[in-house]
């Protein structure tokens, strides 16, 4: 949230400035559509957490084609700043669709994808892809790193991060 809030503010100031291109302030307004967008889905997704926590969690399920969820999160991540001088790639995807909660789900694969691009090194590559399996749809995100088994133990527990200090650890347990 603070740092939607901080991206909000920096435009802001932009905005102030007195001599804008028009462009440069359509692009700023545009950037601040798409940020307050972000900040009120992340604290809807606290909300959820919250909920799912205390057992209270109501899903909304519906039918979702696997190919739109995947474009979609990977066109979510592809001009993200963690995504700069990284790949991600979206492998073909089958003609599936599956019943889920699509925010939930969304968010899932959004932070695997997060945690990938962290994890991969310049020049690296994250890729995603889904395997149909009968009666099961594999989803996967796949970068090269390799987390230490100490680590996979850990990695969905509240509260623990890879990032020290820097992490809360709330992305990959919610």
């Amino acid at each position: 949230v603070l740092n939607t809030v901080s991206g909000i503010h920096g435009l802001v100031l932009l905005l102030g400035e007195p001599r804008q291109r028009p462009d440069d302030e359509a692009e700023y307004r545009r950037e601040l559509r798409r940020l307050s967008e972000q900040i009120a889905e992340e604290i809807a997704a606290q909300r959820q957490l919250l909920d799912a926590e205390r057992g209270e969690l109501q899903v909304a399920s519906a039918r979702l084609s696997i190919p739109e969820l995947l474009d979609d999160v990977v066109s979510a991540y592809r001009h993200h700043n963690l995504a700069l001088g990284r790949s991600i790639v979206l492998r073909p995807v089958p003609p599936v669709a599956i019943t889920t909660d699509a925010s939930l789900l969304r968010r899932a694969l959004g932070n695997l994808v997060k945690n990938a691009l962290e994890a991969t090194d310049g020049g690296g590559v994250v890729t995603v892809w889904a395997e149909n399996r009968g009666d099961e749809v594999a989803l996967v995100v796949h970068n090269p790193a390799v987390m230490p088994e100490e680590v996979q133990r850990q990695v969905f527990q509240r509260s623990f991060s890879t990032k020290g200090s820097d992490g809360r650890g709330i992305g990959t347990h919610s």
